[in-house]
């Protein structure tokens, strides 16, 4: 059974979050607020199987949520860069190289996550 696969990372989403880990949600095509009210970060830029494998019989023992199990592997990377890039901004400096390295990581494989990067890619 396909799981939630979030092309956002519930920990980015939870540091726009006023309370209990809600979030607004905008529809920017739309103009518009998509919700009745705040809704929790697991509700939100998700989608059910967005990285799940096809199954191939050729491959039957291949694991098709591999590539969800990878992301969430680096997840603590994640927490690390927004920590960094709170800090920075805090002290208002440039950060080291090694940060500003970790944080252009974190943004390019962030926009490679999305549904337009992956469509890019499959066409």
């Amino acid at each position: 059974m396909a799981r939630r696969h979030h092309y956002v990372s519930q920990v980015y989403l939870r540091r726009f979050s006023a309370s209990k880990g809600k979030v607004w949600v905008y529809d920017k095509e739309e103009c518009q607020v998509i919700t009745p009210g705040p809704t929790s970060t697991k509700n939100v830029a998700q989608e059910k199987g967005f990285y799940a494998l096809p199954e191939d019989p050729n491959y039957p023992d291949d694991d098709p949520e591999i590539v969800e199990d990878q992301l969430a592997a680096f997840e603590n990377d994640f927490v690390k860069s927004m920590d960094v890039a709170v800090r920075i901004a805090d002290e208002g400096g440039t950060g080291s190289l090694d940060e500003r390295i970790l944080l252009a990581k974190t943004i390019a494989f962030q926009h490679l996550r999305t549904r337009l990067a992956r469509d890019r890619m499959a066409a």
